[in-house]
């Protein structure tokens, strides 16, 4: 048996272990019931989301996260409110003083919540649960979103965290709070991780709940205005995040939203998204929607309707949106799907080709091809809808070549439609994924954390850290890769800038070499990006 071959079966057979119960066969979701969990008169709960990328970290890339609204925590808000509760959400994306917001929220509350994911989230998560622990000393700390679910061990260990919410947290946090306000016992209360007596709980999974019982999402408890106008100076867009679904049906060993889910996909329906929508345009004054959603276009019967119904109900040509896809489905739709697409308001569509290698893509499980993600970019670009495509290099053990037949497609998509933006990033071994659990990633993997601590340093100045994967790339390997990323990087801000004859000569210059593999330092394109005053 080959390596490649030990590797994908090795990979396989770690299973991702989902904090969410599998629902049973043949069996709907449940409904989110907010009746019987009412809030004492009064209580009110404060609710944290940290900032995505530090402000000394951010790049061009970055630019977008400001627009992002806390959606993890109004989640949870909409429940809250019709329960009676009154919540205080810290938005560290807009704050300018966190500390100072955080300390005037927790004033009376009955409790302390927190929502993030690995990387600068996590480390200001835990630099704010420090000092609210130190100022509240008895205060409830709650922990919950994607990497407290994910590694709840690490979380619930830690000194100043009580109690993870794991999985889908609405249901959950709702009935906790409901328990924490009564002293009522948590040993039978499914979906948490607490301690008790000098030792770790950890309850059975919940199920999940129709998402089409929660409450919409309650903007009015954030700074809408705040997030709106920070797109504005990039595209002149008022635009903010928002969700139709979550999970997906597809296993990629690389991602987390198997880990959390399994291979499911739960979905708003049609008009409950329009209505949605309607509000956000027509109320807020919103102009572009970023929809937050791990894989929009899975069913496209779904995705017609959404916007035909846009179109219907006069909303077509009042905003623009993007959203996630796989190419798989995309490369297939027809001109009329794609055209009502286009009068819906689509701009762009973010679509993970991962690899150019399909033995590597058989190792990611992502039931894709090379032929269908260029197939995709032809497509939109007939309707003038920008993909955005994002490929994954740098995997431990990944075949010879890999890179080269990453490089070969990127090519071919350019040729296919000049106007789409390519994104390479080095793979991270995201906690709980299958691939970061594989022999061949755990070999060449230096600095794996050990505690929360440990963890959320990795995580102080970047989105994620590689955990010194990296480092057991050649030489060779990281220079051909990290010149093709500037080559790329010039043809991404080729696209933004302010066109003329010398950002011509870049792009020409640049794809020449990205065909032909031409990977000495791209010195001359730098220079003339500085002379035009571009970068």
């Amino acid at each position: 048996m080959s390596d490649l071959q030990t590797y994908i079966r090795e990979t396989f057979e770690r299973k991702s272990v989902s904090p969410v119960a599998p629902s049973e066969k043949g069996k709907k979701p449940g409904v989110l019931n907010i009746r019987d969990f009412p809030a004492v008169t009064g209580a009110t709960v404060a609710l944290f989301y940290p900032q995505i990328v530090s402000g000394e970290s951010r790049s061009i890339f970055d630019e977008g996260f400001d627009s992002r609204a806390p959606l993890s925590v109004l989640a949870l808000s909409g429940a809250l409110e019709q329960a009676g509760y009154r919540v205080r959400i810290v938005d560290a994306i807009m704050e300018k003083d966190v500390a100072q917001a955080v300390l005037r929220s927790v004033d009376g509350a009955m409790c302390f919540g927190v929502s993030c994911t690995a990387g600068h989230q996590l480390y200001q998560a835990l630099e704010i649960t420090r000092l609210v622990r130190a100022t509240h000393p008895s205060l409830p700390i709650v922990w919950g979103g994607w990497f407290p679910s994910m590694l709840t061990r690490p979380t619930i260990e830690d000194r100043d965290v009580d109690i993870v919410v794991r999985g889908q947290g609405e249901a959950t946090f709702l009935e906790l709070l409901y328990r924490l306000s009564r002293n009522l016992p948590l040993d039978d209360l499914r979906g948490i991780a607490y301690k008790k007596e000098g030792r770790i709980v950890v309850t059975p999974e919940r199920p999940v709940v129709d998402i089409n019982s929660i409450p919409p999402l309650p903007y009015h408890l954030i700074d809408v205005k705040a997030h709106l106008e920070a797109g504005v100076p990039r595209d002149g867009k008022r635009t903010i995040s928002y969700f139709s679904s979550y999970g997906c049906p597809y296993q990629c060993t690389f991602c987390s939203n198997d880990a959390l889910f399994g291979p499911r996909w739960y979905a708003l329906s049609p008009e409950r998204v329009v209505d949605d929508i309607e509000h956000l345009v027509n109320t807020l004054g919103v102009t572009k929607i970023l929809y937050d959603d791990a894989n929009y276009f899975v069913s496209a019967k779904r995705v017609r309707e959404i916007s035909e119904l846009i179109v219907k109900r006069g909303l077509g040509g009042k905003f623009e949106w993007e959203a996630t896809g796989t190419s798989n489905v995309i490369h297939k739709f027809d001109d009329e799907t794609l055209r009502v697409l286009k009068q819906s308001g689509c701009s762009g569509v973010f679509i993970g080709a991962e690899t150019g290698s399909q033995e590597l893509m058989e190792v990611f499980k992502k039931p894709i091809t090379g032929e269908q993600t260029v197939g995709a970019a032809e497509a939109l670009g007939r309707y003038d809808i920008v993909p955005h495509i994002s490929f994954v290099i740098g995997v431990p053990g990944e075949p010879e070549g890999a890179l080269d037949a990453t490089l070969d497609l990127v090519a071919r998509i350019y040729g296919a439609n000049p106007k789409t933006n390519i994104f390479l990033f080095y793979f991270t071994p995201l906690p709980g994924v299958r691939l970061a659990n594989s022999p061949h990633t755990r070999e060449t993997t230096l600095d794996l954390p050990q505690d929360l601590t440990q963890w959320s340093t990795h995580g102080a100045n970047g989105f994620y850290s590689n955990y010194g994967v990296k480092a057991f790339l050649s030489p060779t390997y990281q220079k051909k890769a990290d010149r093709a990323r500037t080559l790329i990087f010039l043809l991404y801000r080729e696209r933004v800038a302010k066109k003329n004859f010398l950002t011509a000569i870049i792009r020409r210059i640049a794809l020449f070499r990205l065909k032909h593999k031409l990977f000495g330092f791209p010195v001359l394109e730098m220079r003339i990006w500085r002379y035009a005053r571009l970068g």
